[in-house]
């Protein structure tokens, strides 16, 4: 596992060069005449806070979650506030005791940005197990949701498949970069 995350450390800071937002004469023409203007971004948006076991007694089920996405493509218009997002996000899990786990999965979310920078955010994750810990489930699904201003805000996450011995998890923590 330790080789893995140092290639995928590695191969970040390689793309994190090539990584730009495209220049305005560049956009993509939809045939309803809507300018849309892509952009790729690397190791952006990125999460960390406090995860917990939604049905369990929280001694003993709480821990420390993450996520980093480490591409992701934008699509928003010059003339509307909306937004969304698709990615490719590494996402890990440790409740203590051993337990832990590490996702590779794919979010898709839709953004809307209010007038001076506060956007509120919304959508859905579905991921693949990393490893060969059995106790964690091969595939999960998650919703989130969040705010943010200027690019820091608050996430808050729920994964709408089993996490851990079928139990469902939530977590509540920071974002940089939505």
């Amino acid at each position: 596992m330790k080789k893995f995350l140092s290639v995928v450390a590695l191969l970040l800071l390689c793309l994190l060069g090539y990584a730009q937002e495209t220049a305005p004469q560049e956009d993509l023409t939809l045939r309803s005449g809507k300018r849309i203007k892509p952009a790729l971004r690397a190791v952006l948006p990125a999460y960390f806070g406090a995860s917990a076991l939604a049905d369990a007694p929280l001694a003993g089920n709480t821990g420390f979650c993450f996520g980093v996405e480490a591409l992701g493509v934008r699509f928003s218009s010059r003339l509307s506030p909306l937004e969304a997002n698709l990615g490719l996000r590494l996402d890990g899990m440790n409740l203590g005791a051993g337990r832990r786990c590490f996702h590779l999965g794919l979010p898709l979310r839709a953004v809307y940005e209010f007038p001076g920078r506060a956007k509120l955010f919304a959508g859905v994750s579905a991921s693949v197990r990393l490893g060969s810990n059995a106790a964690c489930p091969v595939f999960v699904a998650d919703a989130e949701c969040g705010v943010s201003f200027y690019g820091y805000g608050l996430r808050f996450g729920y994964t709408l498949t089993p996490a851990w011995g079928g139990e469902r998890a939530i977590s509540l923590g920071l974002v940089i970069g939505i």
